[in-house]
């Protein structure tokens, strides 16, 4: 085994299932609390999917956002009616507090933090963390998206910087993702791990005409004829994925080995949690996805995933701002918990 690949494999056997024999122990708990049975609804069964992550009951102090930002070269052949730089201007935005998903972040008083996975075009400003491993990936219409190397270095990256965050305090990991061309890899990552048609995983993105979206479906299913084995996770990322969603996968495999909840995105947040799970089919347990995304494909990718998301509203922006908004939600989840009283303090038992 390559040096890469037993780091890797390394990573994958610290991740432990969560405990699901304490789940009567923790519904339990909350059915004591002083409210009608079930009157919290999703709320509660979040509540208890919290728990079980962790081990106990808590509250969540210092969820944080990590936003990975990196350019595809499969932009470059118009799957995108943005530019190849907008990625890069886009990251400009982040840095100055002007794009939507600092005003979320302001609003559900959540910390941003904005990762360099891979610009073409670097963006110097204090507040951007450079994990970069390559500068761009190639464009997987003709070769490769990324090696082996880059692949396997970029989930490494995702996994010690969250690993870094998660020491320092931070106790709920948010991910979030900005890359023009990156629908078409989240697309093509579904379309190789999943029975559904390539048409299926296809959307619009960012706007583009039904010409596009045909161009699309064609361009991912002669680059997934490349793949010597499709349910090779790493084989597809390395065929068709982005150096952000490797760092998220990494960041995933992070925050599962250190039992940290892990909320999901969008889209392509949820193509990185496909890649994930199949990695390492325990990393599911700590996952929490924030909301049904407008883009074509992704309810058929939360069933896949066995997901219910929190929030459906028609949104498909991307940057994390879909996690961002969930942040009051499972902060009050586990707040409720934690410190209701019980039945039994009041006199109702």
């Amino acid at each position: 085994m390559a040096g890469s690949q037993l780091i890797l494999h390394t990573l994958m056997c610290n991740v432990q299932p969560v405990d699901g024999s304490r789940r009567g122990e923790f519904e339990a708990e909350m059915n004591r609390k002083v409210k009608p049975l079930g009157s919290l609804g999703q709320l509660e069964s979040l509540a208890i999917d919290l728990a079980l992550m962790s081990g106990r009951t808590g509250v969540i102090n210092h969820a944080e956002l990590f936003l990975f930002a990196a350019d595809h070269g499969v932009a470059q052949t118009g799957v995108s009616i943005a530019p190849q730089a907008v990625t890069a201007m886009m990251v400009e935005q982040f840095t100055r507090g002007t794009a939507a998903i600092n005003s979320v972040c302001t609003t559900t008083n959540t910390p941003l933090n904005i990762i360099d996975a891979g610009l073409l075009n670097t963006v110097n400003h204090v507040s951007v963390i450079d994990t970069a491993v390559a500068r761009g990936t190639q464009n997987f219409q003709h070769e490769p998206a990324m090696s082996e190397a880059v692949a396997l270095s970029s989930i490494l990256a995702g996994f010690k910087l969250i690993e870094h965050h998660i020491s320092k305090g931070c106790d709920c990991v948010l991910l979030g993702e900005m890359g023009i061309g990156n629908t078409t890899s989240a697309a093509a990552i579904m379309a190789a791990l999943t029975s559904f048609y390539t048409s299926e995983c296809v959307g619009h993105g960012t706007g583009v005409s039904d010409e596009v979206v045909e161009l699309k479906v064609e361009l991912i299913s002669k680059a997934l004829l490349r793949i010597d084995d499709i349910s090779d996770p790493l084989q597809v990322l390395q065929e068709v994925g982005g150096l952000e969603i490797a760092q998220m996968v990494g960041a995933m495999l992070a925050s599962a080995s250190l039992k940290t909840p892990v909320v999901i995105d969008g889209f392509i947040c949820s193509a990185a949690a496909l890649l994930a799970v199949t990695i390492e089919p325990n990393v599911r347990g700590y996952l929490i996805f924030a909301h049904l995304s407008d883009e074509r494909g992704h309810e058929k990718m939360l069933s896949e995933l066995h997901a219910k998301p929190l929030l459906k509203l028609g949104m498909k922006l991307g940057e994390g701002t879909g996690a961002a908004l969930a942040v009051p939600l499972i902060r009050s989840a586990a707040a409720c918990l934690a410190h209701m009283g019980t039945l039994e303090q009041v006199g109702l038992a």
